[in-house]
Formats: structure tokens, sequence, C-alpha cells
């Protein structure tokens, strides 16, 4: 036996328990580290852009809602996840304006 079970508890006394992870906080981190696994790839990279946005976009939804329930050991992890989807965002917002400047530089210089 352990000495948790034979330890008696009163009727105000808490056991732990162990932390609960939110679903929601899985999907977030799912989605924010696939937004960024998809710049490994440039083959099609509208194809990738999009992809990135629609994780990152998924991720800060998921990480609002896991930050909205009431379990404490997943805010400080949905908050990052939130932070992470942002970043993903960024990245892909430059990635299209680099495209995007780089499909006008080649139409001026062979225009």
């Amino acid at each position: 036996m352990r000495a948790r079970d034979i330890t008696p508890t009163t009727p105000g006394e808490r056991r732990n328990r162990p932390a609960q992870v939110s679903g929601w906080f899985l999907i977030g981190v799912v989605a924010a580290l696939a937004s960024f696994g998809t710049f490994l790839g440039w083959l099609y990279a509208p194809f990738f852009l999009t992809v990135a946005v629609v994780c990152s976009i998924g991720a800060i939804v998921a990480g609002h809602v896991g930050r909205a329930r009431r379990y404490r050991a997943g805010r400080s992890q949905a908050l990052a996840c939130i932070v992470l989807a942002w970043l993903g965002l960024a990245v892909s917002a430059l990635a299209v304006l680099v495209h995007l400047g780089v499909l006008v530089g080649f139409a001026a210089l062979f225009g």
C-alpha cells in the first residue's frame, strides 16, 4: 500500500489529482505546429501558405476556447498556442509579400 492510501482524509481535504489537459489545447498545438511544419516544403508555395493560414486560424480558435475553459493546468499552454498561431500568421503574411515581390520583380525584369 502507498502512504497516500492509508492516510485518512477529512471531508474538507482535497486529494491531489493528475492535471487535466484540454482537448482544445491539443488541437491548437497540433494546428500551430502544422502551420510551421508546412514551411519546410516549398514545392508549391500557394498550397503550403493556404495550409499554414488555415492551421493558424484553427490554432487561434482552439487556443481561445482552451483558455475560456476552467482548467488551470492548460491556460498557459493555450496562451502559448495562441502566440504560436499569431506568429504563424505573421510568417505566412511575410511569405505572401515575399512571393508577390518576387513575381512582380520577375514581371518587371522580363516583362
